[in-house]
């Protein structure tokens, strides 16, 4: 009896531990269900960035003012022959040359270390004098062609020594009579040996009298040894008043001048970019042999003056530059008619319609001495 009660018990707890086993749990997947969903994407932790602070602009610095340049102190002193600033006064003596105009004698050399260049009819044809205020520094000069008495009144109104190869007789006269300062090529004892021929002309077949050149070392040496005094005074003045900008305030409109010496024709043309005007003969610019550059002028005068004939048997001219003429002034573009004046010995005096005197440019000048009868001036 006891044996059935105990196989009963275990038969019941059989069949309920089958029961169990066989009932699905709520959380079992099925294959479909394991081919169909995807597992679930597992997503790395985020580790959150902290975020920065914002930083703050830097202030920008203040933008420095430029410091002015200084300005320079103007020069004490003023170069007589253009007006241009120089650390000390005038002391060397100027000297002139006289400058060969030939066609076939171009290019010159050295005119741009001139202060003043002057253009004057001498036998058909016009003759060129350089104004040097300190020769000794330019290299080549020439070349070198005879003197006129009226060349020598323009070298006078500057108390300058002459350089020159040859002159007229009445030049010659004159310079012995009054003992006038000069170096010449041609006659002069020792002076002559101050020039020398210039050999690549020569072999380029240009006439002798073209050929003939100097240095201003040379001609220095030559005055030197000459004993000519060789300083000026303290209170050397050449005449000439200048300013900064000395373009007429009412003058008609010069950019082409024409000059017509009657037996020579000479133009000048205005640069606006270099505020000058330069010099145009023969058909070419007028340039110098030193440089190849074109010599520019800052004022150009053109002076009327009596001309004449001597009468000897070559045909030499007089030119009256004492008293006083008519001439005109260009700078800047610009022209006004003007008066000159000179006596004898003195440098030249130039003067404005309503009689103040003139002031010329800071610069270079061009001084061109036609004849009062028959000479033209025409511009545009």
């Amino acid at each position: 009896m006891m044996k059935r009660i105990i196989s009963c018990l275990l038969i019941l707890l059989l069949l309920l531990s089958t029961a169990g086993c066989t009932e699905r749990s709520p959380a079992a997947e099925t294959p479909e269900q394991i081919e169909t969903d995807p597992p679930a994407e597992t997503t790395a932790p985020t580790t959150a960035t902290p975020t920065a602070a914002p930083t703050a602009e830097p202030t920008p610095e203040p933008t420095p003012e430029p410091t002015p340049e200084p300005t320079p102190e103007p020069l004490p002193y003023q170069n007589p022959f253009n007006g241009e600033g120089q650390a000390e006064p005038q002391t060397a003596r100027p000297f002139t040359v006289m400058f060969d105009n030939h066609k076939q004698a171009l290019p010159h050399h050295g005119v741009t270390e001139a202060g003043i260049v002057y253009e004057v009819m001498v036998e058909g044809i016009t003759r060129m004098m350089g104004v040097f205020p300190d020769i000794q520094s330019v290299e080549t000069v020439g070349p070198v062609r005879s003197i006129r008495p009226y060349f020598l009144d323009i070298g006078l109104s500057y108390g300058a020594i002459l350089g020159h190869a040859g002159g007229s007789e009445p030049a010659y006269d004159r310079i012995k009579a009054e003992r006038i300062n000069n170096v010449d090529g041609v006659r002069g004892s020792f002076s002559f040996a101050a020039f020398y021929r210039d050999a690549q002309r020569r072999a380029q077949g240009i006439a002798l009298e073209h050929t003939l050149f100097t240095t201003g070392a040379n001609l220095y040496r030559a005055a030197e040894e000459k004993g000519y005094r060789l300083t000026v005074e303290e209170d050397y003045g050449t005449g000439l008043l200048f300013t900064e900008d000395g373009t007429p305030a009412d003058g008609e409109t010069a950019e082409t001048l024409k000059i017509d010496f009657r037996g020579k024709t000479s133009s000048l043309f205005y640069d606006a970019e270099e505020g000058c005007y330069y010099l145009h003969q023969y058909e070419r610019d007028y340039v110098d042999g030193n440089t190849g550059e074109k010599v520019l002028f800052r004022n150009v005068l053109v002076l009327f003056a009596r001309q004449f004939l001597v009468g000897d048997e070559y045909g030499h001219l007089g030119i009256e530059l004492t008293g006083s003429g008519d001439g005109y002034f260009a700078c800047g573009g610009k022209i006004v008619p003007i008066t000159w004046k000179r006596d004898y010995g003195q440098n030249f005096h130039y003067y404005l319609a309503d009689g103040s005197e003139l002031q010329l440019g800071v610069g270079r000048s061009y001084v061109a001495i036609a004849s009062s009868y028959n000479g033209e001036l025409t511009y545009e």
